[in-house]
């Protein structure tokens, strides 16, 4: 397993993320999970909340299709990871 092995993987994430951030927008908005704008924050408008977890979705689908060898050579966590997933 090499360095660009891990930079696919990355990619991967990103581009998994870019593409589930908008309905997790919508879902956001549906739900009113909203964060308002007062002084103290740097947004002007309401903005949703919980575009992280776009993020966390995309990386756990790009770890778990890692992890089956369905993304090239499988990835041999440790065994601490492993048990946690």
């Amino acid at each position: 397993m090499n360095v660009l092995s891990f930079v696919g993987f990355a990619v991967l994430a990103a581009a998994l993320s870019a593409a589930l951030t908008p309905l997790a927008r919508l879902a956001s908005l549906r739900l009113g999970a909203i964060d308002q704008p007062d002084p103290r924050k740097v947004h002007r408008k309401p903005m949703p909340r919980m575009g992280g977890l776009a993020v966390l979705i995309a990386m756990a689908i790009v770890a778990v299709l890692a992890e089956a060898g369905l993304l090239g050579p499988a990835i041999v966590l440790p065994w601490a990871l492993r048990r946690g997933l």
